[in-house]
């Protein structure tokens, strides 16, 4: 059954709440929607979750951006020891919902702006795609700069470093998943180590991540 308990200003202006699902009299409960306006106000969600306890013996939920859930668990690995294969069970468990891809390299570069010190560099750039629709690949050699006014030029520069990497692993730098210098250790992405320090500057935004599904 529904459930959905939140907080309201003086105004009468819902602030926060938390809005999911119950199961049976004592859970699990999933979480399905959390929204807070500031940092406080999702500690006041947990505790009016945990408020639920002398009921519920277990909730799910989501972590929001920029949070780890374990930090709020007291001693979270006994819990997760003591619950095991239970209908309870105290676990993390990760899974990515959404599909990323660059398509068009141009407008993707032009949108990060970055008042920083200007990178340039070659982007050897491969596509899988390219072996299956040619038309609308975008692998190839390009130049690139990051800063106040970014850009692509198609070609190289001599006196620029290089950067080799599938779209893939590009899109994942641009859009925050992970910074350069992992990506040249986890995915096919390879650069100096200057560069990529100065990649990890220069791509350094928040990681992306949703607190609802959708």
């Amino acid at each position: 059954s529904p459930f959905g308990l939140g907080f309201r200003a003086e105004d009468g202006r819902l602030t926060h709440f938390v809005y999911g699902m119950g199961k049976g009299e004592s859970g699990p409960y999933t979480v399905q929607w959390l929204a807070y306006e500031e940092p406080s106000q999702f500690r006041e969600l947990l505790s009016l979750i945990r408020g639920l306890s002398d009921q519920v013996a277990s909730v799910v939920m989501w972590e929001p951006p920029g949070i780890q859930l374990q930090d709020f668990i007291d001693r979270p690995f006994r819990q997760r020891t003591r619950t095991t294969k239970s209908v309870h069970e105290t676990s993390h468990r990760a899974a990515a919902f959404t599909q990323l891809r660059i398509l068009d390299l141009e407008a993707a570069m032009a949108a990060r702006s970055w008042m920083g010190p200007e990178v340039r560099f070659n982007l050897s750039l491969r596509d899988p795609i390219d072996a299956i629709e040619p038309a609308v690949s975008i692998a190839g050699d390009y130049v690139v700069t990051i800063g106040a006014e970014s850009g692509v030029e198609v070609g190289t520069d001599s006196e620029a470093p290089t950067l080799q990497a599938s779209v893939n692993a590009l899109t994942r730098l641009w859009i925050g998943v992970r910074d350069a210098s992992t990506l040249a250790v986890s995915d096919d992405l390879d650069g100096s180590p200057e560069l990529l320090a100065r990649l990890d500057a220069a791509f350094g935004i928040p990681e992306p991540r949703q607190g609802w599904m959708y």
